[in-house]
C-alpha cells in the first residue's frame, strides 16, 4: 500500500491539475508516514523474535 502511493506521487499531482502541489505534498506526506510505520513494526517484530529466544 505504501511503496504504491509513493510510487503514483507525480501522476497523483498530474490527475488533480486544479490541486498541484498540495495533492502532491500531501501523498509524499502519506507515503513517507507509511514508510516510517512499516520501519517501526519491523522493528517491534525483531524485538518480539529477540524476546521469545
Amino acid at each position: 500500500m505504501a511503496l504504491e502511493n509513493f510510487a503514483n506521487c507525480p501522476m497523483g499531482g498530474m490527475m488533480y491539475g486544479g490541486y498541484g502541489s498540495g495533492v502532491m505534498i500531501f501523498s509524499w506526506l502519506f507515503g513517507l508516514l507509511s514508510l516510517a510505520a512499516l520501519v517501526l513494526l519491523i522493528v517491534w517484530l525483531m524485538k518480539q523474535i529477540q524476546n521469545k529466544k
